[in-house]
């Protein structure tokens, strides 16, 4: 029997400590036999690095002198890793001992799979799920299919999918020597879907695989430094950038009009209610990207197969 291939765990942190050791119990514990463990640490403040030297010695630490954020961190780890395979793991997420093993071999039926995601549940009690793939909408709009669902077998098949959630996503060596590392242009949101459509329109298939399992306790970095609005415009401006850079003409003017209707809502929304937040969180969404409109197209124009196209479709 062959060896089986190296697969590379890339985890990125930025003050994690309370949730990161329960992180890398589970990785420790994880049944494949062949692993690289490596660890980026944003410019921590806290004692995330010397406990993980301390208690964890066989991971690999990248430290940086300032905070990437998820696509620069990740990034930075794509580098050092060594692996044919690379799961990308949130720092608050622990995943079960089968998780790895599982996803690998879903991805060796078929060299057209490029990115594989996990069944992700909120939080331990494995109840309630938080993503079983993702549905990408022709307007731009992304969804994580049976978000706050109680699993009841009903995404128990593997399956193809738009996007696969981040916080644990695996993407094989040569999809990103061949499309490109993770988009930082985005900022905090958006990343992974990005990165699955461009994976899609150079021919690969993203994958749903429900036997690999991974516990999620979703968003505790970002909740800990944004409010809701603050979230909303991130998630705006990333969503709005994405769209410049990779959709094409027709996909533009789809999401154009979208947007158009998108305004209005929010415009009586907030008269309405009298609170102008969210409608003010839009606006400084579509303010940051006309002023960065170039640097996106030029994104654009270099972006590998920009030519090719990606459908839209719902989970098969």
């Amino acid at each position: 029997m062959s060896e089986r291939p190296l697969a590379s765990v890339v985890i990125v942190n930025y003050n994690g400590a309370p949730y990161l050791r329960e992180c890398l119990r589970s990785v420790a514990a994880l049944e494949y036999p062949r692993l690289q463990v490596i660890l980026v640490d944003n410019a921590s403040t806290d004692e995330s690095v010397s406990m993980v030297t301390r208690e964890f010695p066989q991971v690999k630490v990248v430290t940086s002198d300032r905070n990437l954020g998820y696509a620069g961190g990740n990034n930075l780890g794509l580098r050092h890793a060594c692996g044919e395979y690379i799961l990308l793991l949130n720092n608050d997420a622990t995943v079960e001992r089968e998780t790895v093993t599982e996803l690998i071999e879903a991805a060796a039926e078929d060299p057209k799979i490029g990115i594989l995601g996990c069944k992700i549940y909120l939080g331990q009690d494995g109840l309630t799920l938080q993503h079983a793939g993702g549905v990408l909408f022709p307007w731009g709009i992304s969804r994580l299919v049976g978000c706050g669902e109680g699993d009841r077998g009903q995404f128990n098949e593997l399956r193809d999918v738009d996007w696969v959630s981040g916080a644990a996503l695996m993407v094989k060596r040569h999809v990103i020597d061949q499309v490109g590392p993770i988009e930082t242009h985005l900022g905090l949101y958006e990343e992974d879907v990005e990165l699955c459509f461009r994976a899609r329109k150079a021919g690969f298939r993203v994958v749903y695989v429900p036997r690999a399992v991974v516990h999620h306790r979703a968003s505790l970095t970002a909740e800990a430094v944004l409010n809701a609005s603050g979230r909303y415009y991130l998630r705006q401006r990333s969503r709005i950038a994405f769209i410049l850079k990779d959709f094409g003409a027709g996909g533009c003017l789809v999401w154009l009009v979208w947007e158009i209707w998108n305004f209005a809502f929010r415009t009586i929304d907030a008269i309405h209610r009298s609170d102008y937040r969210w409608l003010s969180a839009l606006v400084r969404a579509y303010y940051w990207n006309a002023v960065n409109i170039r640097r996106t197209l030029r994104l654009r124009r270099e972006m590998p197969g920009r030519n090719t196209r990606a459908t839209h479709g719902r989970l098969r």
